[in-house]
């Protein structure tokens, strides 16, 4: 809902609006009939699974003949007219979004190795396939990244917990990198669009970088906000912080994010539908207003320790490492 209303509002006429979902019926079909530029189909894609969907659904609309297609993600809301991030792209480049640099989002080859294929360039970066717009010269990733999903072991794979998984078969994304850092497609052209900087990838507190708050707080936010880990929806009501801390501070992450904050102006007659997008907890109210009601600057109470924790986990993975290597070195 947030996502086409936003784009309702800020791109009225710049995209045709496909969605492909099995709960577009009811109370939410009579909604969507309010946009008359959202076509909707309730049938399922063939061949895709799960979250393993996207070069099923572009490829479907490229067989529709269009021109030029994006998927976006429905955990994403826009805060303008996000055209021009691509207006002056050409129809072979693609254009893919850069996974925020925590954890094990870099990427040296290493998924394109595991997947037996030849490296062919050093991305650096995770792919994050929230959003991708791709034209019909791309149908050959496409397709190679579609029958990749598609195989038995990647499909066993998706059936594990997150952390028993290899990383190249993490999800959609992972293969996704593996092909673009493979020789064959090395030659395909990408605009990236960085995050923190023109999306805010909303995965941990520190997943949004500290030094682009503050220039976004100055600037206003970047044009894509990316519910990307827990979802505020999720949260009606605020945790424990006492029974479940963990939770409670998850839970005043999803409240504190901007995502939530531009959900808040978009969602307007229907924010009594959406009980999560108000401040509820105490603190996060307070928050708020040491971060003078700015949206890129509420949560830097939670993402500064947070950034601290992970530099010295890094930090002491890396003397473990060190001090391992010298015990089996001759």
């Amino acid at each position: 809902m947030l996502l086409i209303k936003s784009l309702h509002l800020h791109s009225p006429e710049a995209f045709a609006i496909h969605l492909t979902s099995p709960v577009a019926t009811g109370k939410f079909g009579e909604w969507l009939r309010k946009y008359p530029r959202v076509s909707v189909s309730t049938s399922p894609l063939e061949g895709a699974y799960g979250w393993n969907v996207k070069p099923h659904a572009l490829l479907q609309l490229l067989d529709r003949g269009f021109a030029r297609v994006m998927w976006i993600d429905s955990d994403i809301i826009t805060t303008g007219d996000i055209t021009p991030l691509f207006g002056g792209t050409g129809a072979s480049t693609l254009v893919v979004t850069e996974d925020p640099p925590v954890g094990i989002a870099a990427d040296r080859g290493e998924r394109t190795r595991d997947w037996q294929l030849e490296v062919g360039r050093n991305l650096g970066f995770t792919v994050n396939s929230g959003l991708i717009v791709c034209s019909p010269s791309h149908r050959p990733l496409l397709t190679s990244w579609k029958r990749l999903l598609e195989r038995d072991d990647y499909v066993v794979a998706q059936g594990k917990a997150w952390d028993e998984r290899p990383l190249h078969m993490l999800g959609d994304q992972d293969v996704l990198t593996a092909l673009l850092g493979s020789r064959e497609f090395s030659h395909i052209e990408l605009e990236i669009l960085r995050a923190s900087e023109d999306i805010v990838q909303d995965f941990r507190p520190a997943s949004y970088a500290i030094s682009s708050r503050f220039r976004n707080a100055i600037r206003g936010l970047p044009l894509l906000i990316h519910a990307q880990g827990s979802k505020p929806w999720h949260y009606v009501a605020t945790p424990s912080m006492i029974r479940e801390p963990w939770r409670y501070l998850d839970a005043l992450h999803c409240e504190l994010s901007p995502y939530v904050s531009v959900a808040r102006a978009v969602a307007g007659t229907d924010r009594p539908r959406l009980p999560w997008v108000e401040r509820r907890s105490v603190l996060g109210r307070v928050l708020w207003c040491v971060g003078l009601f700015n949206p890129s600057l509420v949560a830097l109470p939670l993402a500064i320790p947070h950034l601290l924790l992970r530099k010295l986990k890094e930090l002491l993975k890396a003397v473990w490492m060190n001090r391992r290597a010298h015990e089996l070195s001759p």
